[in-house]
């Protein structure tokens, strides 16, 4: 079978000395992505079956693998939807739940999916074992003494404004139909992110208008946090002088060995006023503009001085 002829080779030297940012340059890393390549085709060719014994494989161990929480996910949706297998949907994401490396937002994802799941089974009657009622997505739950869930995490709807357009009637696209009074009344075709940029420009007089999706926020994040992200002093993150963030940026250890620098700026970043804010940005931005880091969009805005809006924005809406 394939993964009897893909073995993983979880060498002593490769794997538990070295730091999980660094598993990627092993050749077991690769080995897990190259199956991880094979589970792709094999969803895209409907061979679920097979699919779910190659995720099972890959997660059978926990060394050479950096999105496990992904991995899970994908098992747990196969053996849900597409299998109709529920029972094992549910032993599979009881197992993940008790996974060390998971990370928060992917708890919440399949505690989700188990409490859809348990629903389902007990208004068909498929569920046979345990009770299905009282699980919540925000429980805390205890097995065999260890936490599988996150702590009460209460969850803020985000603000909703509607709005009104007209849309073009000769375009079968999505296009809206942009009056310009400054222009005797000429129109314009745009899609809804420009109508709704032209609203909070005309309608509500917002001084700055930027369609990024997350990039504002990716960006302002590089921008604060820039002395962190690229700190001295910390073994084995860079390997090169071309890389736009440390290796362990997007993993637990990125925090773990920068705690006291990232507390004392969220400790400083809490108390500052907007001016202080936008100095910093600025003081950033004077020096490292057009420097590759990730997540930051250096055309995002078209001038310092729009960053310094959106923070004053921000500050705003947060107060």
């Amino acid at each position: 079978s394939l993964t009897s002829s893909l073995p993983f080779t979880i060498a002593a030297q490769d794997g538990p000395l070295l730091p999980r940012f660094l598993l990627p340059f092993t050749a077991g890393y690769v080995n897990a992505h190259t199956l991880g390549l094979c589970v792709d085709h094999f969803e895209k060719s409907g061979r679920y079956q097979e699919a779910c014994s190659l995720l099972k494989h890959i997660l059978s161990q926990d060394v050479f693998t950096s999105h496990r929480g992904k991995l899970w996910e994908r098992l747990a949706l196969n053996l849900d939807q597409h299998l109709d297998r529920k029972e094992e949907c549910l032993d599979a994401v009881t197992k993940a739940l008790q996974d060390p490396h998971l990370r928060p937002h992917t708890r919440l994802t399949l505690l989700q999916r188990r409490q859809r799941v348990t629903r389902m089974a007990a208004v068909v009657g498929k569920r046979k074992r345990g009770s299905t009622t009282g699980v919540c997505p925000y429980e805390e739950e205890e097995e065999g003494g260890n936490t599988l869930v996150i702590s009460e995490m209460p969850l803020h709807n985000a603000p909703e404004v509607f709005i009104q357009g007209k849309l073009c009637s000769s375009s079968s696209a999505a296009l809206f139909v942009v009056s310009n009074q400054a222009m005797s009344g000429s129109h314009t075709i745009t899609r809804v992110e420009g109508y709704a940029s032209h609203h909070y420009a005309t309608q509500d007089g917002w001084p700055c208008i930027v369609h990024g999706e997350g990039s504002v926020f990716t960006t302002l994040f590089g921008l604060l946090m820039w002395d962190i992200i690229f700190a001295p002093g910390i073994d084995d993150v860079f390997r090169s002088p071309f890389q736009g963030a440390p290796l362990d940026l997007f993993t637990s250890e990125f925090s773990m060995r920068r705690k006291e620098l990232i507390e004392a700026r969220l400790d400083w970043m809490r108390g500052a006023k907007v001016e202080e804010l936008q100095s910093e940005v600025e003081r950033i931005w004077n020096a490292h503009c057009g420097k590759a880091c990730v997540g930051v969009n250096w055309e995002l805005f078209a001038t310092q001085d729009d960053t310094k809006v959106c923070l004053s924005v921000q500050s705003a809406h947060t107060n």
